[in-house]
C-alpha cells in the first residue's frame, strides 16, 4: 500500500462557502477546491478527489485478480493502462 492519507475521504463545504474541502477519515484536509468561475466544477472535482483512495484500491484489486494472466490477455492494453495509472497514483512514474 502507498503512504497516502488513509481513506475514506469525504467532501464538505467550507464555513465560508467559498470552497469545498476533501477531508480524510482521520480529519486531515486533503484538498481545498476554490470557486474559480461561473462554470463551477468544484463538486465534480471534489467528488473525484474524494474517491481516489477507493479507486486506487479497486484498481489494485483488478490487477491482482489478473496476476499471472497478463501475458497475451485480450484486455492487455487496458490492463497496462490500469497498471500505469496505479504507478502514477503511487508516484512511481509521471
Amino acid at each position: 500500500m502507498t503512504n497516502h492519507t488513509p481513506g475514506p475521504w469525504r467532501v464538505e463545504e467550507s464555513t465560508t462557502g467559498a470552497a469545498l474541502l476533501v477531508i480524510a477519515a482521520n480529519g486531515l484536509r486533503v484538498a481545498d477546491i476554490q470557486r474559480q468561475s461561473r462554470t463551477d466544477l468544484r463538486p465534480e472535482n471534489a467528488r473525484l478527489i474524494a474517491a481516489a483512495p477507493a479507486l486506487l484500491e479497486a484498481a489494485e484489486a483488478v490487477l491482482a485478480a489478473f496476476e499471472g494472466d497478463l501475458v497475451d490477455h485480450p484486455a492487455q492494453n487496458t490492463l497496462d493502462a490500469l497498471e500505469a495509472a496505479i504507478a502514477r497514483a503511487k508516484g512511481e512514474s509521471e
